[in-house]
């Protein structure tokens, strides 16, 4: 499914976007008669929901990107231990 490939690298909108650039249509459409549908936020979500697709922020976790709070609590020790002597001892 194109929208499963696209969330390893872009959010909903951006999605949504690409779909309607490239001429995607969603399939309630064809059923319906509107030709010139498209989609939208909304839709894309529901499809990621509909299909249970792994969200971007698992998918980024994945790929052991951390959030900024996570981020700082891994550097929090880091900082800690190291003093200013210490760090000037690394660079000097």
């Amino acid at each position: 499914m194109l929208i499963d490939k696209l969330l390893d690298d872009h959010i909903f909108s951006e999605i949504t976007e690409i779909l309607n650039n490239q001429g995607h249509r969603p399939g309630s459409v064809t059923r319906r008669g509107p030709l010139n549908a498209r989609f939208t936020t909304k839709r894309v979500t529901y499809l990621v929901r509909e299909y249970k697709l792994r969200s971007r922020y698992d998918r980024l976790r994945a790929r052991g990107i951390l959030t900024k709070k996570e981020a700082a609590a891994r550097l929090r020790p880091l900082s800690r231990d190291l003093s200013f002597d210490g760090i000037n001892s690394l660079l000097f």
